[in-house]
């Protein structure tokens, strides 16, 4: 009975012990939405994604006014049929051009992350997702996106 005990004490200390570990990792948390309002190549990219979708919402004003000027029903449909291939060419070009800036910064910020963190922490979480966390990274990840900028 005293071995059956002793074991029962081990598993359980056992247990216990693989309950906590996890409390005791190095944890960080990065503002992600911080990052990429005050990342300056996501302030570009944002940028270029408003004219590009202005010039597109231009274009497509330009061809109802044209279509609406049009007399003819064969023209109006030619002109259609031909305003509608461009302005879905245009919005096609548009958001692969905006993916892959996206998937540019994106590497940006996980490759700024991974330097800042450099083995230090076991666990880094988008700061929405905790109720507390002492070890913010955001400052540190943002200097390092944006080289020596200072960073507000």
């Amino acid at each position: 009975m005293n071995l059956f005990k002793k074991i029962s004490i081990s598993f359980s200390f056992l247990a216990v012990l693989l309950l906590v570990t996890p409390a005791f990792a190095l944890t960080a948390t990065v503002d992600v939405d911080r990052v990429l309002f005050e990342y300056s190549k996501a302030k570009t990219a944002a940028e270029q994604f408003k004219t590009q979708e202005e010039s597109l919402q231009k274009t497509l004003i330009e061809a109802q006014k044209k279509i609406k000027e049009t007399t003819s029903p064969v023209e109006k449909k030619n002109l259609e049929n031909t305003y509608d291939k461009k302005l879905k060419e245009q919005a096609e070009k548009i958001k692969t051009e905006q993916l892959k800036k996206l998937q540019e910064i994106e590497a940006d910020v996980f490759a700024a992350i991974d330097k800042v963190n450099n083995g230090k922490y076991d666990l880094i979480l988008k700061k929405s997702a905790t109720i507390y966390c002492p070890n913010d990274i955001t400052e540190e990840v943002l200097k390092r996106l944006n080289g020596s900028k200072t960073v507000k």
